[in-house]
């Protein structure tokens, strides 16, 4: 079974996980990404296990399909991809050999993407 039809059988069964869905959508998109675990491990305890990946996507599918007008519905799918694309093999390439401390992710999207728009 696919996570979204696993998470609209939870939505549809218990009242306390529709609402925790809605309450986390209307907060923000970190807010329902940072409870993605919890809507998991509840998919695996009913006998559903799906990775962690296809939870977050079927998630953040939901929203926009569900609740097309809360906060979290507003990430645009082409600008994340766009902005994910290649920064983990542009990081991992800057980071090679130089020591963890003075290299962290912050400091590499600052370089690389200054500080506008924060």
């Amino acid at each position: 079974m696919k996570a979204s039809t696993a998470l609209l059988e939870l939505f549809k069964d218990e009242r306390e996980w529709r609402q925790l869905f809605r309450s986390c959508c209307e907060m923000s998109t970190r807010r329902l990404m940072a409870k993605a675990c919890r809507f998991g491990d509840e998919l695996k305890e009913r006998g559903y296990p799906c990775p962690a990946e296809e939870v977050e996507d079927a998630l953040l599918g939901l929203v926009r399909d569900l609740l097309p007008e809360s906060v979290a519905a507003g990430w645009d799918a082409e600008w994340a991809h766009a902005l994910c694309k290649g920064a983990s093999p542009a990081w991992q390439s800057t980071t090679l050999g130089s020591p963890p401390r003075r290299r962290t992710p912050l400091t590499y999207l600052v370089k690389t993407y200054g500080t506008s728009g924060w």
